[in-house]
C-alpha cells in the first residue's frame, strides 16, 4: 500500500511539471494563474500521498506536521518566501484519516490561496492563525488572516469560493465569515 501511494504521489508530481511547462509556454497572464493555481490544488493531493509514503501508520497522517508543509509550499508557489508570512497552528487532533484530510487540505489550500492574492496586498506582517480542533462529532475549523477583504465583483466567478462552499458541503458542514478585522473563517463540519 505504501507502494502504491508513492507511485499515486510521482504520478501527481508528472502532472504538475507537465501543467507547469504548459503554463510557461502561455501569453495570458489570466491562463497562467489559472493553471498555477490549478497546480497548486493538485500539489496539496500530492503531499497527502507524500505523508501517507513517509508515516509508519499510513491510514493517518499528522496534522499539524502536514498543514505546516502545505502552507509553507502553498506560500512558495506564489513566490513568497515561507518565513515572510507569520503562521499561527494550533490542533488538538494528533493524526486524522484520508477521509478527512483530502477535503480539509483542499480546504485549507484555498482559504491561503485567497488570503495570498487578495488579502495581503500592502500588508507588510502578513499573518495567518489557524485553530483546527475535534469532539465526538465535529471538526471545528477557525482560519483568519489579518489582511484587507476585498469584495468580489459581482461579475466575477470565483472558483477558489465555490470551491470553498462545495468542500464544506461536501463534510456535511457550515461556516460563517467576518471580514471586519482580517478575514476570519469558521467552519464547523461532521467527522467521518
Amino acid at each position: 500500500l505504501k507502494e502504491i501511494h508513492h507511485r499515486v504521489k510521482n504520478n501527481l508530481q508528472i502532472i504538475i511539471s507537465l501543467l507547469r511547462m504548459q503554463s510557461s509556454e502561455m501569453k495570458s497572464e489570466e491562463a497562467k494563474n489559472h493553471f498555477k493555481e490549478a497546480i497548486s490544488r493538485i500539489m496539496t493531493m500530492s503531499l497527502i500521498h507524500q505523508k501517507l509514503y513517509s508515516e509508519k501508520e499510513i491510514s493517518k497522517i499528522n496534522l499539524q506536521s502536514y498543514f505546516k508543509e502545505l502552507i509553507d509550499e502553498i506560500v512558495s508557489v506564489n513566490s513568497i518566501e515561507p518565513n515572510e508570512v507569520k503562521l499561527d497552528l494550533k490542533t488538538n487532533i494528533p493524526s486524522i484519516d484520508l477521509t478527512s484530510l483530502v477535503p480539509l487540505g483542499l480546504l485549507l489550500n484555498e482559504l491561503v490561496s485567497n488570503s495570498l492574492k487578495h488579502s495581503f496586498q500592502g500588508q507588510k506582517k502578513p499573518t495567518i492563525k489557524i485553530d483546527i480542533n475535534e469532539n465526538e462529532s465535529t471538526i471545528n475549523f477557525h482560519y483568519e488572516d489579518n489582511g484587507t477583504w476585498k469584495e468580489p465583483n459581482e461579475n466575477d466567478y470565483s472558483f477558489g469560493l465555490e470551491l470553498i462552499d462545495i468542500l464544506t458541503e461536501q463534510m456535511n458542514g457550515k461556516k460563517t465569515l467576518n471580514t471586519e478585522h482580517g478575514v476570519v473563517y469558521q467552519f464547523v463540519l461532521e467527522k467521518s
